[in-house]
C-alpha cells in the first residue's frame, strides 16, 4: 500500500506559476484539530455544516427545538435561527426572540384568544382566572399548559385542613380549533349547624375527551371534622383528618393518571384533639400532634409545587391547609402556595388565596367555629412568540 502521508509539515506554493490544484477523482477529506485560511475562500459550490449551509444562491439555517434554542445556541443579538413549529426567529436583545410572521410550517402565523393574554419574555401567556374557552384561529404551535384545581374546604372543629386542589402540566402542539376550559372553584368550609366536613374542591380542565388535548386536575378533598366526620376526603390533594376519634387523611393524587397531580393529607390518631394538615401539590399535609387542650398542635398544610408559566418567574400553587387545634396554641400554617391556616379554639380556619387552588384551613376546637374555604384553581398557557 502506498503511503498517504506527505512527510512534510508545509506545502509551499509561493512562485509557482498558474493557480496552483489539489484535485482527486473522488472526495478529499482533511483532516486536522484546526484548517485556518487567511484570505478570502471562494466555495463554487455548496458548503454545508451538518444541516446548515451556504450557497451561491441560499442560506440554509437548519432547525432547532424551542429546547435546543434555549440551551445551546448564542444570544448575540442578530441571531436568525428556524423552529419549524414556530417560524423564523431572530433575537432582538432584551427584546427577547422575535417571531417573523408566516414563517412557520404549515400552518403560518399563529392567533390564539381567550382569559388574558399578556406578553412575558419570549413567549405569550393566556391567564384564565375564570371558566372560558381558547380559541386558535390560525396556525400551530407548541404550547405548555398548567392546570391547578380548586382546593377544597377546611373542617369544622378540631378540623382537618383542606386538600390542595390537583396540580398538572402538558405540552402539546395545538392546531386551529377552540378547546373548553374550566376553572375549579374552591369549596365551603364545614361548619357548626349542621356540623360537617369541609367540601372538595371543583376540578379545573383544559379540553374535554372530544376536543385537542384532555388535562384535568382534581378539586383538593375537604378536611376532616370532629369525631364521626374525621376522615379527610380523597382529591387532587386529600383532605387532613380532624381530631377526636381517629380522623384519616384522604388520599392525594386521585385518580393518578395520567401524571401524578398532588398528595395525601396527614392523619390525626385516637385521642388527639387536633385537626391535621391538608395535602399539597408538592408534599403530604402533617399529622395532628398532642392530645388534649394546648397539648400540641395540629398539622400543617402540605407544601406546593412552582410553575412559572403565568409571570416568567416561579409562583407557587396548591398549597394544603393547616389542621385546626384545640386550645390557644400557636395556629398551623397552610402549606406555601395559598394554603390557609389552621384555627385556634373557637375560632375559624383560615381561607386560601383564589387562583392558587390552595386548602383552606381547619377551624379550631368548639363552636360556633368554621372551616375555611378553599381557593379557585387557575389555568395558564403559554406559547412562543
Amino acid at each position: 500500500m502506498a503511503d498517504k502521508s506527505f512527510g512534510v509539515k508545509d506545502i509551499n506554493l509561493i512562485g509557482a506559476s498558474g493557480t496552483p490544484e489539489i484535485e482527486s477523482p473522488n472526495n478529499l477529506n482533511i483532516k486536522a484539530v484546526n484548517v485556518a485560511i487567511s484570505t478570502d475562500m471562494s466555495v463554487g459550490g455548496e458548503l454545508t455544516v451538518t444541516d446548515t449551509f451556504l450557497k451561491p444562491q441560499a442560506v440554509g439555517l437548519g432547525t432547532t427545538t424551542a429546547t435546543g434554542r434555549d440551551a445551546g445556541i448564542s444570544t448575540a443579538t442578530g441571531t436568525i435561527i428556524y423552529i419549524p413549529a414556530v417560524g423564523m426567529q431572530v433575537y432582538a436583545g432584551d427584546g427577547g426572540w422575535k417571531t417573523i410572521s408566516g414563517t412557520a410550517d404549515g400552518g403560518g402565523a399563529f392567533s390564539a384568544t381567550g382569559g388574558t393574554k399578556t406578553p412575558v419574555g419570549s413567549y405569550t401567556v393566556h391567564t384564565f382566572l375564570s371558566t372560558g374557552p381558547f380559541e386558535i384561529t390560525a396556525g400551530s404551535r407548541d404550547v405548555d399548559v398548567l392546570v391547578v384545581g380548586g382546593g377544597g374546604g377546611g373542617g369544622w372543629s378540631h378540623g382537618g385542613g383542606g386538600g390542595a386542589g390537583g396540580f398538572r402540566t402538558h405540552a402539546f402542539t395545538a392546531v386551529v380549533g377552540d378547546i373548553t376550559v374550566q376553572v375549579g372553584g374552591g369549596a365551603d368550609g364545614g361548619v357548626s349547624n349542621p356540623p360537617s366536613q369541609g367540601v372538595t374542591g371543583t376540578p379545573s380542565y383544559f379540553g374535554t375527551g372530544s376536543e385537542q388535548v384532555t388535562i384535568e386536575s382534581a378539586g383538593g378533598g375537604g378536611g376532616g371534622s370532629y369525631n364521626g366526620t374525621g376522615s379527610g376526603n380523597n382529591g387532587g390533594s386529600g383532605g387532613g383528618g380532624g381530631g377526636g376519634s381517629p380522623g384519616a387523611g384522604g388520599a392525594g393524587n386521585t385518580p393518578s393518571t395520567p401524571t401524578s397531580q398532588g398528595n395525601p393529607g396527614g392523619d390525626s390518631p385516637g385521642g388527639t384533639a387536633h385537626g391535621s394538615g391538608g395535602g399539597g401539590a408538592g408534599g403530604a399535609g402533617e399529622n395532628a400532634t398532642g392530645g388534649g387542650p394546648g397539648s400540641g398542635p395540629g398539622g400543617g398544610g402540605g407544601n406546593g409545587n412552582p410553575n412559572d408559566f403565568r409571570t416568567g418567574s416561579s409562583v407557587i400553587y396548591a398549597g394544603g391547609g393547616g389542621g385546626g387545634t384545640w386550645g390557644t396554641v400557636s395556629p398551623r400554617a397552610g402549606g406555601t402556595g395559598g394554603g390557609g391556616v389552621g384555627a385556634v379554639e373557637n375560632g375559624t380556619g383560615g381561607d386560601a388565596t383564589d387562583n392558587t387552588g390552595g386548602g383552606g384551613g381547619g377551624g379550631g376546637a368548639g363552636s360556633p367555629s368554621r372551616g375555611g374555604n378553599g381557593g379557585s384553581g387557575i389555568v395558564v398557557v403559554r406559547y412562543l412568540t
